[in-house]
C-alpha cells in the first residue's frame, strides 16, 4: 500500500510537471510574433521542421503522447530513421478555395445550407484538410499518429498572400507539411505535421502530383530555389 502511495505521488508530480510545461508551451506559442516580413516562410515552416524532428528522436516523447502503441511501430520506426536536418527539396503547393474546391470535385451542394461563417472556417482549413485526406489514403493508424506528431506557431509577415503549404521531402524518413494560414492583420498560423505516405521523394514529384490531383485538381505546385 505504501508503495503504491508513493508510486502515485511520483506519478502526479511527473503529471504537474508535463502539464505545466505544455501549458508553457502553448503560452509562448500562443502570441504572434512580428517579423517584419524579414524572414522568409520557409525559415518558419524549418523552425516547426526541427520540432517534429525533436519528436522523432526522443523515445519519451513517444511514450507521453501514446504513440508507443504496437499498432504504430512501422509507422513511428520510420520516423525515427529519418534525417530531417536540411529538405532534399522544398516544394510550395497552392490550392484553390473550398468552394472551389468542391465545385470541380461535383459537390458544390455539400455547402448548402452552412452557414456564411463556417464557410469561411472550412476555406480558411483548407490547407490542413487536403493534408488529413492524404494521410488517412494510408489508412486510420497514419491518420491518427499524424495527430500527434504536430508542431504549430503564430507569427506576423507580410510575405504571405494565400493560403499555402510547403512540403519538405528528405532523403530519408517521411515529409514534412507546413501549412501557412492567413490571419488578421497580417497574421499567420503555421501548423506542421508528417505525411505518412510511402514514395513521395524528390525524386517522385510527379506522383505527389497523381496523388494531389484526386483532392485538388486545381492545385499548383513549384520548386523553391535555395
Amino acid at each position: 500500500m505504501e508503495i503504491q502511495r508513493k508510486h502515485h505521488k511520483i506519478w502526479h508530480k511527473k503529471t504537474l510537471a508535463l502539464l505545466s510545461a505544455v501549458i508553457l508551451a502553448l503560452l509562448s506559442g500562443s502570441c504572434a510574433k512580428p517579423d517584419n516580413g524579414s524572414r522568409p516562410l520557409r525559415q518558419h515552416g524549418m523552425e516547426l521542421v526541427e520540432l517534429l524532428a525533436q519528436m522523432a528522436d526522443s523515445t519519451q516523447y513517444t511514450e507521453i503522447m501514446g504513440a508507443d502503441n504496437p499498432s504504430f511501430e512501422p509507422l513511428v520506426q520510420g520516423i525515427a530513421e529519418g534525417d530531417y536536418t536540411a529538405p532534399a527539396a522544398v516544394y510550395e503547393l497552392t490550392f484553390p478555395s473550398m468552394w472551389k474546391l468542391l465545385s470541380e470535385l461535383g459537390e458544390y451542394d455539400t455547402l448548402d445550407g452552412l452557414p456564411d461563417s463556417l464557410k469561411d472556417l472550412l476555406d480558411a482549413r483548407s490547407a490542413s484538410l487536403l493534408l488529413t485526406q492524404m494521410n488517412a489514403l494510408t489508412g486510420t493508424n497514419a491518420l491518427a499518429l499524424s495527430s500527434l506528431y504536430t508542431a504549430e506557431k503564430i507569427f506576423v509577415s507580410s510575405a504571405l498572400e494565400e493560403n499555402t503549404i510547403y512540403l519538405y521531402l528528405f532523403d530519408s524518413g517521411y515529409p514534412i507539411a507546413v501549412s501557412f494560414q492567413c490571419g488578421e492583420d497580417h497574421a499567420v498560423k503555421a501548423t506542421a505535421m508528417f505525411l505518412l505516405t510511402d514514395g513521395i521523394n524528390a525524386d517522385s514529384i510527379d506522383q505527389m502530383k497523381e496523388v494531389l490531383m484526386l483532392f485538388a485538381p486545381d492545385c499548383r505546385i513549384r520548386l523553391l530555389e535555395e
